[in-house]
């Protein structure tokens, strides 16, 4: 707790730091300049809506221009769509293979320079009352054809 400018400054951070109890063999293990904490793998997560049912935040008083950016803007599925149309490689892959071969960036999957063996992808869990959604993850996680057939009748 810090006193500045006449407000209490709580930093729970630090109070924990600052107040725990180091033990013999973790002081040893940050003398030796090991990590306390570290990186291991970056979460990829996809998202999966139906065309035209993409999901939008807004603030309150600010949902027509939420709703306007969200039309100008693709999600991830669809710009996966458009991938599968113009790059045959991709064609092949699965919905959740994508993030170990291509990086999503600036609205855009480009193809990875360097291996993506430090990528998990993962979808959204859909809930079986969602029946459309839940068959339309379920042909994301098998299906590499019947997706694309499925996109083209919907759109």
């Amino acid at each position: 707790m810090v006193l500045t400018a006449g407000q209490v400054q709580y930093n729970e951070i630090a109070n924990y730091i600052d107040a725990r109890y180091v033990s013999a063999p973790e002081a040893m293990w940050g003398l030796l300049g090991s990590h306390m904490h570290d990186r291991s793998h970056a979460v990829r997560r996809l998202p999966v809506h139906l065309p035209n049912q993409k999901r939008v935040t807004f603030k309150d008083g600010h949902e027509e221009e939420a709703l306007e950016a969200a039309r100008s803007r693709q999600t991830m599925l669809e710009t996966w769509f458009q991938l599968n149309q113009s790059d045959p490689d991709a064609q092949i892959l699965l919905y959740t293979d994508i993030p170990y071969n291509y990086v999503y960036d600036r609205n855009n999957w480009k193809r990875r320079k360097r291996g993506g063996n430090k990528i998990v992808a993962r979808m959204y869990v859909v809930n079986v009352k969602d029946a459309e959604r839940f068959y339309l993850r379920m042909l994301f996680v098998r299906h590499r054809e019947r997706v694309c057939q499925y996109h083209l009748l919907v759109s």
